[in-house]
């Protein structure tokens, strides 16, 4: 809550920083900011646990002189793995939640692109 008591808050706060992610006097909203935030993260674990590890030996072998379109297509595709993983999770919650996170992280997956083109 905000120190007035009118609106509710989603705030991140580390050592002396504290930054506000969302204040609104709609519940609804702020709770969905804070299950995206949530699944996001849980979607990164996801993807993570089923990757190969980076270990100090095997980071030699990850080629240094990737093309340009080698990491575009490896950003996409992470993008798109992330997206899908977060989606499937935000709708089991609230499949409202689930079609405006889709939306965005369409519109995100464009501005990568779009990125890549300059």
């Amino acid at each position: 809550m905000s120190s007035d008591g009118s609106k509710y808050r989603l705030i991140y706060t580390e050592k002396d920083y504290t930054d506000v992610i969302i204040e609104s006097t709609d519940k609804d909203s702020v709770m969905e900011q804070v299950f995206v935030n949530v699944t996001g993260n849980m979607a990164s674990y996801m993807i993570a646990e089923n990757s190969d590890p980076i270990t100090p030996e095997s980071a030699f072998d990850i080629p240094s002189d990737f093309s340009d379109a080698e990491i575009e297509r490896r950003a996409v595709l992470n993008h798109i793995r992330l997206s899908e993983a977060q989606e499937a999770l935000l709708g089991r919650l609230n499949p409202e939640w689930q079609k405006r996170q889709k939306q965005r992280n369409a519109t995100l997956l464009v501005q990568i692109k779009n990125n890549f083109k300059r």
